[in-house]
C-alpha cells in the first residue's frame, strides 16, 4: 500500500487518529501524580468510560473521525481537548493552513512511479511528511491509551513524539513502535527529575528530547474548567507513577524557563533537543545559538494562551531566522561549496556559509549541511558531513556518485550526470555551480533555465583565441595573483588551483580588497595579476576599486590581465589593463550563477594554453616525481576523527 495521509491514520486506529488529527497535548493539572489509592472515588456517571472497542474504523476525513468518535465518548472526556479564552488561537490554526494554497503544476510528464513523498528529518528518513506530536492523557479515550496510538505510527513508518503527559510509562510506549520516536518534557522545578527523565527516555531507545516552551504548566481547555475539571481518578501521568517505577511531581512544573535549559537537557541526556514553541525572531535565533537542534513551531494547539496568530502564518519567519545552512568541501569542490553557497544567498539572503569541511568537522553547526565531493569520498568532507549529523542538522551531498561513503551520511543526495575523469577538475567545479543553480531555483520558487546555463558554458570558445594571446602575455613569470571581488573570488580561487596543479608555479587568490592591504610588497615584476570581473552586482564601485588595483600592481612592475563580461567591460578603462579576455554576459540566469558559469571555461582555458606553454603534464599532478608522490601519500595516509 502506498503511504498517504489517510493510510497513516487507518494503521493509527480510532483513538490515535482522533488525536494525530489534531487534539493537543492534555492532562488535567491536578491530576495525581502518585498512585491511585486503594480504592479510588467513582468518577461522576456522566463522566463515562473511555473506549475498549478493536474494530476496524472506516476513515473518510479526521472530522468524520471525531463526529464519530464523540458519539461513543462523553463530552466529559473530550473537554481535555479543548480551547482556552475565545479560541481565537485555535481557530487561527486551522484557518491560516486552510488560507494558504497549494500551486499546481501540469502537464509535467511526472510518471506515477516518480512521485515521492519521503523526507527526512534531523536524520530520521520518513515515508511521508507527516508524524505523530506530542499529545497526552490517551488513557482518557481508550484503554489501549499511548500504546495503540505508538503501535499505529509505528505500522505507519513514521515518527512518534511521547508526551511527558502521557497516561503510560515512556518505556511501554517506546516498546510498540518499532520507528523513530522522540521524548517531550515538561520540565519540573526539581531538575535532577529533569535529568533522571531525559536519561531514562534515552535508555529507552528516544533519540531526540522535545523542550515544551509553548505550556505555561499543566494547561486545562476553559470547556474543561466549564465541566468542573472532571477527571478519572484512576489515570495517572505514566512517567510519575510509582507503580510504574516513576517519580516527581508532575503537576510542580519550572515556570522559569530560560535558553540555559536547553543546555541542560543536551548535557543531561546527550541527544538533540528541539525546541517547541519559541515563534520571536530574537527567541529562535538564541535558542539555536543556546544549542537547540531544530525549531518546533506551536502555540501548543491554542490550548494556554488566546489571541496570538496561527502557527502556519509564522512558518517563513521562523525559518528566515533559522540555524544556518553551511557548505563544505575541499579543493575544487570548496570552490563548489562557495558556489553554491553564493548561488543560496543571491536567491534567498545571507543564511548560507561556506565552510572549509575539516573546520567543519571540528566545529559542526546544526540546521543544515551540504556537502560537495565530486567522488562523493573525500575524507573531509565525509566527516563534516557526519559531525554535522551528529549535531542535529540535516545532511545533503553534491556528487557524481551515487554510491559513495558521502552519500551514505546524507539524507538527500543530488547526483550530477558527468564524472571528471581530468586534472582541471572543470567539469568537478561547475556540476555543483549547476546543482546549486537548481537547487537556489527551487528554494526560492523561481526557475531556472537549462538553456540559458548551456548559453553561458559554451559561450567562451569565441574567445578561445584572445585566451592563448593573454596567456602567452602572462607566461614566465614566478608567482601568479589572482583577484575577483563578489562571486569572482570563487573563480579566482578556481583559477589559482587550477595554475598551481597544471603549471606548476605558485599561486594566490585575493579578495579584490584584500590585496590592496600589504600584499604588494611581496610582489614585483616577477608577479602576473589576473583580475576576474564577471559579476555585474555593484560593478560600478567594483570597477573603480579594480582600477586602482591593476594601476597599483603595474606600478611594481607587475604584468596584468583581466577576465571580463561584455557588461562589465566597458567599466575598466583599456589603459588600466590592457591584455583583456571578454566572454559574452550570461543572460537569463541569476547574477551569481551567471557569473561562475560565464568565467569557468574561461578559466580552463586559460591555464591549458599556460600548460601547454610550460611543456608539461598536468594529469600526473607530479606524481611521477617522487618526493611529490610521497607527500601524497602521506596526506592520504588516514584522516584524524573529530575527537583525536
Amino acid at each position: 500500500m502506498q503511504p498517504s495521509r489517510r493510510s497513516l491514520f487507518q494503521a493509527v486506529g480510532a483513538g490515535a487518529a482522533l488525536m494525530a488529527a489534531g487534539a493537543p497535548e492534555v492532562l488535567a493539572a491536578d491530576a495525581p501524580a502518585t498512585a491511585p489509592s486503594a480504592t479510588p472515588p467513582a468518577p461522576p456517571a456522566d463522566f463515562g468510560k473511555p473506549s475498549s472497542a478493536n474494530n476496524p474504523v472506516n476513515i473518510v476525513s479526521p472530522e468524520h473521525l471525531e463526529a464519530e468518535a464523540r458519539k461513543m465518548i462523553s463530552p466529559q472526556r473530550f473537554a481535555i481537548t479543548g480551547w482556552c479564552g475565545e479560541g481565537l488561537t485555535y481557530r487561527a490554526n486551522r484557518a491560516s493552513l486552510d488560507a494558504t494554497p497549494i500551486m499546481t503544476r501540469r502537464l509535467q510528464r511526472i510518471p506515477e512511479e516518480a512521485i515521492d513523498l519521503r523526507t527526512s528529518i534531523l536524520g530520521h528518513r520518513l515515508p511521508f511528511p507527516m508524524i505523530t506530536c506530542p499529545m497526552g492523557g490517551h488513557g482518557s479515550f481508550h484503554v489501549d491509551a499511548e500504546v495503540a496510538t505508538a503501535e499505529g505510527t509505528g505500522a505507519g513508518g513514521t515518527l512518534y513524539v511521547s508526551s511527558g503527559a502521557s497516561t503510560r510509562p515512556m518505556e511501554d510506549i517506546a516498546k510498540a513502535t518499532p520507528g523513530p520516536k522522540w521524548f517531550q518534557i515538561y520540565m519540573l522545578r526539581d531538575m535532577e527529575i529533569n535529568r533522571w527523565l531525559v536519561q531514562r527516555a534515552k535508555v529507552a531507545g528516544f533519540s531526540a528530547i522535545v523542550l515544551t516552551a509553548d505550556a505555561l504548566g499543566p494547561g486545562q481547555s476553559d470547556e474543561y474548567i466549564a465541566f468542573g475539571r472532571p477527571r478519572d481518578p484512576t489515570l495517572t501521568v505514566g512517567n510519575h507513577d510509582p507503580r510504574f517505577g516513576g517519580r516527581g511531581n508532575f503537576a510542580d512544573q519550572k515556570r522559569d524557563l530560560s535558553f540555559s535549559d536547553i543546555r541542560f537537557l543536551h548535557e543531561a541526556s546527550g541527544l538533540p533537543v528541539i525546541v517547541k514553541g519559541v515563534v520571536e525572531r530574537d527567541d529562535i535565533r538564541e535558542a539555536i545559538v543556546s544549542g537547540a537542534a531544530a525549531i518546533w513551531v506551536s502555540n501548543h494547539g491554542g490550548r494556554q494562551m488566546d489571541g496570538g496568530p496561527g502557527s502556519f502564518t509564522l512558518l517563513r519567519s521562523a525559518v528566515d531566522a533559522g540555524a544556518p545552512v553551511s557548505v563544505v568541501g575541499c579543493g575544487t569542490s570548496e570552490h563548489g561549496a562557495m558556489a553554491v553557497a553564493e548561488q543560496l544567498n543571491d536567491a534567498l539572503g545571507g543564511r548560507t556559509h561556506a565552510r572549509q569541511a575539516f573546520e567543519a568537522m571540528l566545529d559542526p553547526w546544526n540546521g543544515a549541511c551540504v556537502g560537495i565531493s565530486h567522488e562523493g569520498g573525500t575524507a573531509a568532507t565525509v566527516a563534516a558531513m557526519e559531525s554535522a549529523r551528529g549535531a542535529g542538522a540535516t545532511v545533503g551531498l553534491i556528487t557524481a556518485v551515487a554510491e559513495s561513503a558521502g552519500a551514505k551520511a546524507a539524507d538527500r543526495v543530488l547526483v550530477t550526470p558527468l564524472r571528471d575523469r581530468s586534472w582541471c577538475h572543470t567539469v568537478g567545479y561547475v556540476s555543483p555551480i549547476l546543482g546549486g543553480a537548481a537547487i537556489a531555483a527551487a528554494a526560492s520558487r523561481r526557475s531556472v533555465d537549462p538553456s540559458a546555463a548551456s548559453r553561458a558554458l559554451t559561450a567562451s570558445e569565441d574567445a578561445h583565441e584572445r585566451i592563448r594571446q593573454v596567456a602567452g602575455a602572462l607566461y614566465g613569470v614566478s608567482r601568479y595573483l589572482t583577484v575577483g571581488s563578489g562571486a569572482d573570488r570563487i573563480a579566482a580561487r578556481e583559477l589559482a588551483l587550477k595554475i598551481e596543479e597544471g603549471v606548476r608555479v605558485a599561486a594566490t587568490a585575493r579578495d579584490l580588497e584584500t590585496v590592496l592591504h600589504g600584499h604588494w610588497v611581496a610582489q614585483d615584476e616577477g608577479t602576473a595579476v589576473i583580475l576576474l570581473m564577471t559579476d555585474p552586482r555593484a560593478d560600478r564601485a567594483r570597477a573603480d576599486r579594480a582600477a586602482q588595483m591593476l594601476r597599483a600592481a603595474r606600478a611594481i612592475g607587475a604584468r596584468t590581465a583581466a577576465i571580463f563580461t561584455e557588461e562589465t567591460d566597458g567599466k575598466v578603462a583599456p589603459a588600466d589593463v590592457r591584455d583583456r579576455v571578454v566572454v559574452p554576459s550570461p543572460t537569463d540566469l541569476p547574477p551569481a550563477t551567471g557569473a561562475l558559469l560565464a568565467s569557468a571555461p574561461a578559466l580552463q582555458l586559460l591555464t591549458l594554453e599556460l600548460v601547454h606553454l610550460a611543456g608539461v603534464n598536468p594529469d600526473l599532478i607530479r606524481r611521477e616525481e617522487a618526493p611529490y608522490r610521497e607527500a601524497a601519500e602521506i596526506a592520504d595516509d588516514g584522516f584524524p576523527s573529530p575527537g583525536a
